[in-house]
């Protein structure tokens, strides 16, 4: 009996998974280029927060948490090239 809930709990889990950050893309989520400045990506990333913060009436929690996620990224040399 205990497999069985073990497995219908492994399946209910699969079903919530995320297929969003599975296919994280941090220049898509900005909107930039690949290869772009550091001023660009910046720049990207203070526009998009500034509409989607989630104090503001237009805000996007989950999308604004990417955007921070996706500047992290692209700004820490070591998280770049992985």
């Amino acid at each position: 009996m205990a497999g069985w809930l073990l497995m219908i709990f492994a399946f209910y889990r699969t079903q919530q998974f995320d297929h969003e950050y599975a296919n994280f893309d941090p220049y898509n989520i900005l909107g930039i280029q690949i290869g772009a400045s550091n001023a660009e990506i910046k720049t990207a990333y203070m526009t998009k927060a500034l509409v989607y913060h989630p104090d503001k009436e237009t805000g996007d929690e989950i999308l604004f948490m990417n955007l921070t996620k996706a500047y992290k990224v692209l700004t820490d040399a070591t998280a770049q090239t992985n």
